[in-house]
């Protein structure tokens, strides 16, 4: 499952950037976490097997959206996997 992922949402100060900072800002690990890593994990998160991936993908007329319901299962899943591997929980 990937969420579709606008070439905008990449501009640094916006979207993804953004939603990546909060998740440096709020990590519940033990150690903190960096930009890049929360980046990746929020990568992952939308279904991406890394940010590069990501970038790769995001088009300009990305139409197939995933329910939030199924995207919301996918990320917690992918956080709990990450705070389990850091230590927390």
């Amino acid at each position: 499952m990937r969420v579709p992922i606008h070439p905008d949402d990449l501009v640094a100060g916006t979207g993804f950037i953004r939603l990546a900072r909060t998740l440096k800002r709020e990590w519940l690990g033990i150690e903190p976490i960096s930009l890049s890593q929360a980046s990746e994990l929020m990568s992952r998160c939308l279904g991406y097997s890394n940010l590069h991936d990501m970038k790769r993908n995001a088009k300009l007329d990305s139409a197939e959206f995933v329910p939030l319901a199924t995207a919301m299962t996918h990320c917690r899943a992918t956080m709990a996997a990450a705070l389990v591997g850091s230590g927390a929980g």
